[in-house]
């Protein structure tokens, strides 16, 4: 029990010294980088955002610097970090403010809508 007791207590000291609580609550990209990690190059990325949530694929999202959202009608372009698995953030399809779309869906398209942020991390629809 002692042993038990003392392997706890060194495995504790090294998280604490070499880990970063922040990134517990941190979003991730679809290659598993960390939205916002300071010192990295996602630090200006904040911002997780479902780039086609009409799948139910919660891995499809990327790293913004912030939420899409409209103004007088218009659907703010996105500044993503870009990765090899995508490499622009340009819309393939909008849904429009009213909730109307002119196209169908691909599961490989990248659709924009209007979000607001949740919890400081994630951009998540506008209802």
């Amino acid at each position: 029990m002692a042993v038990n007791l003392a392997v706890l207590v060194v495995f504790a000291i090294w998280a604490y010294t070499n880990g970063d609580t922040h990134n517990i609550y941190r979003a991730t990209d679809n290659s598993r980088n960390i939205c916002g990690m300071k010192k990295t190059p996602t630090e200006e990325f904040p911002y997780a955002y479902f780039y086609n949530p009409t799948t139910g694929n919660l891995k499809n999202r990327i790293c913004v610097k912030e939420c899409p959202s409209y103004n007088n009608g218009t659907l703010s372009p996105l500044n993503c970090f870009t990765n090899p698995a995508r490499s622009n953030c340009t819309y393939s399809a909008v849904i429009a403010q009213n909730g109307s779309f002119s196209s169908n869906f691909s599961s490989s398209d990248f659709i924009g809508y209007g979000s607001h942020q949740v919890i400081n991390r994630v951009c998540i629809p506008e209802v």
